[in-house]
């Protein structure tokens, strides 16, 4: 993958979790209600994913109170050989390391708008499936 191609899959993952921010809150009842997560606020909230632009190859999830960007490389017209090579998830790794601000910065923003504490965010790269970088950043 080019380094044009892991700088895209950044700006984009950032811009996602951008958009994704609105004001939350409980309304007034009486009734004692389940603690809200990340998915059932998102899923309350569906207009926020209208808002996300999701890049071909990327799909945005939510588990709880995890948000998950999956990047299957095939999609980007990477080969299986250079994909799943040591210098492609060294490289993928190293990224991820290096975006750790933005990911923890992301994390605060979704907090902050939703008042739900606990979330986390996961990166996955896959090649048609296979699992290549996983990293879950929490605060």
């Amino acid at each position: 993958m080019k380094k044009k191609s892991i700088i895209v899959l950044f700006v984009v993952l950032l811009v996602a979790c951008l958009a994704m921010t609105a004001c939350g809150g409980n309304g007034g009842s009486d009734t004692p209600k389940e603690e809200p997560t990340l998915e059932s606020w998102m899923a309350e909230h569906p207009e926020e994913m209208d808002e996300v632009e999701v890049e071909e190859g990327m799909e945005v999830s939510f588990d709880k109170n995890n948000l998950i960007y999956t990047y299957d490389l095939s999609v980007l017209d990477v080969d299986e050989e250079t994909a799943k090579s040591e210098t492609m998830i060294e490289a993928l790794t190293e990224g991820l390391e290096n975006e750790s601000d933005t990911f923890l910065g992301i994390i605060d923003s979704l907090e902050s708008e939703t008042e739900i504490t606990g979330i986390t965010v996961t990166v996955i790269y896959t090649f048609k499936g296979d699992v290549l970088v996983e990293k879950t950043y929490t605060k």
